[in-house]
């Protein structure tokens, strides 16, 4: 789906939802004891970004073994369609429980200087970047915002549930030695909707604008300096990554000179 602020916070507390239980297992113990009846199956599902799309991933590890793997497939599919809601909304307790744990995660961000100066950089090349989808939305989080989940209620979480698992392009991978006709054969047996599912936004580049470099300095108590450096091209041929072992070089030979710091030095491939 594409990647905005409102997706973003959605899709994050989705993916804590929809863990928490469902119409056949309807709580995490039920869940977890399920998977550990499959010889200690694990399961995630998180979201991160690739380029300007956001990604809602479930993620099963487990024995390959086909009485295993059948029941593996049942339930994804309990979990995916059948989500523990009523009354067209998500359960209060549920919600408010991932609401809190994603809100800690945010929040935790701003004690983690390393990440923090990364989630920094990118949303300050954004800010300079050009007027288009693909950069705006590279300065965006996939975990959203407090703001934008301060927004979101049950009922508008369930609603936009309905709209990823019925609209939304969905791809299945499965690393195991079954050949594919019997993992197709499985996936099949899991009744998603009949309707039209939106192909995928092809990736668009990260397009600079700013011919002048730029310096933003924070303070924010940091006992170590962080230095994050950050590049756009106008060329989509050309990427920051290609740049970085040269730079790092230069970048510590010039500071260590000088004073004590810490560099990062932050490379990101954005394909069209």
């Amino acid at each position: 789906m594409p990647l905005t602020p409102e997706n973003a916070a959605r899709a994050s507390l989705l993916a804590l939802i929809l863990k928490s239980g469902c119409k056949e297992y309807p709580s995490v113990s039920a869940i977890n004891r399920r998977l550990q009846d499959l010889y200690g199956c694990e399961m995630d599902i998180f979201t991160f970004k690739k380029g300007t799309q956001l990604i809602l991933c479930l993620n099963l590890q487990f024995t390959d073994r086909q009485w295993v793997l059948d029941k593996v497939f049942a339930l994804a599919g309990n979990i995916l369609l059948s989500p523990k809601h009523q009354n067209n909304k998500f359960d209060d307790i549920d919600f408010q429980n991932s609401v809190f744990i994603q809100s800690k995660k945010i929040r935790a961000l701003y004690d983690d200087k390393p990440q923090y100066a990364m989630f920094r950089l990118t949303e300050e090349i954004a800010f300079d970047a050009a007027d288009n989808e693909a950069s705006r939305a590279f300065g965006l989080s996939a975990d959203g915002s407090l703001k934008e989940i301060s927004l979101v209620t049950p009922s508008t979480l369930y609603d936009f549930y309905n709209r990823l698992i019925n609209h939304c392009h969905i791809d299945v991978y499965c690393v195991s030695g079954r050949n594919a006709d019997d993992i197709k054969s499985l996936f099949t047996k899991m009744t998603f909707m009949d309707m039209a599912r939106e192909k995928p936004m092809p990736f668009e580049p990260i397009i600079g604008k700013n011919t002048e470099g730029r310096h933003v300095a924070e303070r924010a108590g940091l006992e170590q300096t962080i230095l994050a450096a950050g590049y756009t091209f106008e060329s989509s041929n050309i990427y920051a990554a290609e740049f970085c072992p040269a730079a790092e070089r230069v970048f510590f030979l010039i500071m260590s000179a000088r004073k004590t710091a810490c560099v990062t030095i932050y490379g990101q491939k954005f394909t069209p």
